[in-house]
């Protein structure tokens, strides 16, 4: 989110850009700082601390099943998840869905749910007996599973997720075990990386009353800038498009203009501009694949730039203009991030991490933080202490430049955030 130096300045990049108009190239490049990039260490530690925690934070055996699309019928519908017995009570038998599946077998592909099976693998082998891998209803009966948690990297559209609902909801005995969930029947379940406003909205949707947990909000166009800006965002998408220039199709499956990507792809819901080529135009990610330019993602906030840009992009100009010289310890640039956004979200989780680009981890564990420093109040106001700790973090390069002393020197302690600076050495 909002910095990605590394990145634009990485040589495929510029050479993409290079390809645009120069009065263009500066919403391209606003467009690149607000993406969300993961790298694949990031993607498999983060996905996994959300899923042990989701295990260690419900009733009952947990049926845990990757995300992927099904085959469907020929009238479009998606077909059923189990077998089952053809006697008048309709039971479900049999093992479970495979995790891996290629509805092409002329090309074998598998995306993401390679990762996420392999994943699955591994949680399922730490909690024997607590954690089963794609169980099928002979299993869910013999261990009397109670949630059924499907895992993914991303809710875009959520069509997909609500088709594997679908997929296991017609099932008469799924119905059946839903029933009881308040006493000892099943829950539905997601465990996501990312999901978008509107995916999540598609999936609450449906009648089996899920509940979704993710890592971090997925960006897009239309939640990242203002009604203007954006609009110049889709025009240019629109102008480049590799294909037809059409305002919601240009900007990616669903018109979704999904501003995300994982070192193992990028999501066909981004820009078109991205990831599909023609004779005129050679995309950021040709095919989807992220390759030439994932050693630099990186969705964790390490500099001074990137701290400077999510800070302007929250209209904290005067923060963002110290925010460079700022020598803030590890861990810090989050309170800082967190103290910001709390003026204008206070106590909005969801809000805060949307706008710093934070996951939501990030955001409660910065919250919990600035609140043990009297810095935000129980319902996540700014107290007086907090505040006073912004109004210093300000003033620090007007004291820094009023007695001519380095970045590296240490300056008065009542013009430096107390909690947020790092130890500093003697200067030579």
């Amino acid at each position: 989110m909002a910095g990605n130096t590394s990145f634009i300045e990485s040589q495929p990049v510029q050479a993409w850009l290079a390809q645009f108009n120069v009065a263009d190239q500066p919403i391209v490049v606003d467009l690149l700082r607000s993406m969300l990039l993961v790298s694949r260490d990031e993607f498999t530690e983060r996905l996994r601390a959300l899923l042990i925690e989701r295990l260690d934070n419900g009733d009952g055996p947990v049926g845990l099943y990757v995300e992927r699309e099904l085959p469907k019928d020929e009238n479009d519908a998606v077909l059923p998840l189990f077998s089952e017995r053809e006697t008048p009570r309709r039971r479900a038998v049999g093992n479970g869905p495979e995790p891996l599946q290629s509805l092409d077998p002329s090309t074998h592909d598998v995306g993401s749910e390679g990762l996420v099976a392999q994943l699955i693998s591994e949680v399922c082998r730490q909690r024997p007996g607590q954690a089963f891998n794609h169980p099928g209803p002979d299993q869910i009966r013999a261990h009397r599973i109670r949630r059924f948690m499907l895992v993914t990297d991303l809710v875009g559209s959520g069509q997909r997720i609500a088709d594997y609902f679908e997929a296991a909801w017609q099932m008469a005995s799924v119905k059946s075990w839903w029933s009881r969930r308040h006493t000892h029947g099943m829950h539905f379940e997601v465990v996501a990386y990312a999901a978008t406003t509107v995916g999540r909205r598609r999936v609450l949707q449906h009648a089996s009353s899920p509940a979704i947990f993710t890592v971090a909000l997925c960006p897009t166009v239309s939640d990242l800038f203002s009604r203007e800006k954006a609009k110049m965002v889709v025009d240019v998408c629109m102008r480049y498009d590799p294909r037809k220039a059409d305002p919601v199709k240009s900007m990616g499956f669903g018109g979704k203009g999904v501003l995300m990507a994982f070192a193992h792809g990028i999501p066909n819901n981004a820009p078109r501009i991205l990831h599909v080529s023609s004779r005129r135009w050679l995309p950021l990610f040709p095919k989807r694949v992220t390759s030439h330019t994932r050693h630099v993602f990186s969705s964790s906030v390490t500099h001074g730039e990137d701290i400077r840009d999510r800070l302007a992009s929250m209209r904290q100009q005067r923060l963002a203009q110290v925010a460079v010289d700022l020598d803030l310890e590890v861990g810090a640039a989050p309170l800082l991030l967190v103290l910001a956004a709390s003026t204008n979200w206070p106590g909005r989780v969801d809000a805060i991490a949307a706008k710093t680009g934070l996951t939501y981890e990030e955001v409660r564990r910065a919250i919990d933080r600035c609140s043990a420093n009297d810095w935000i109040s129980s319902n996540g106001r700014l107290t007086d202490a907090g505040k006073a700790e912004l109004a210093s973090i300000r003033r620090f390069r007007e004291h820094r430049q009023h007695n001519g002393a380095e970045v590296s020197a240490e300056p008065a302690g009542e013009y430096y955030p107390t909690a947020l600076r790092a130890p500093v050495g003697n200067s030579s």
